[in-house]
């Protein structure tokens, strides 16, 4: 997997975002369990450099931009085997 920080994926939707007006970002931290699928991105703080969204369960939430290990949600992420 081509795992990036989030602030990288947060530019390449804003560089490509007219082409990807009509499709929400979803990302997924490969740290995460089943119970949480993806977070979508909405806004910047670059102030306090934070990206700020929505996790699936419509929880508000916001990360930093330097966190690692995120990757594009695909269905049915949630459930794929991990290490332990």
């Amino acid at each position: 997997m081509n795992y990036q920080s989030l602030g990288q994926l947060w530019n390449e939707f804003i560089k490509h975002g007219t082409q990807i007006a009509q499709e929400a970002l979803q990302l997924r931290y490969i740290g995460w369990d089943h119970k949480t699928r993806f977070f979508s991105p909405q806004s910047l703080d670059e102030d306090k450099g934070q990206v700020s969204g929505v996790l699936d369960s419509g929880e508000v939430i916001s990360f930093p931009v330097e966190s690692a290990f995120w990757v594009k949600y695909n269905d049915g992420m949630e459930n794929e085997a991990k290490a332990v």
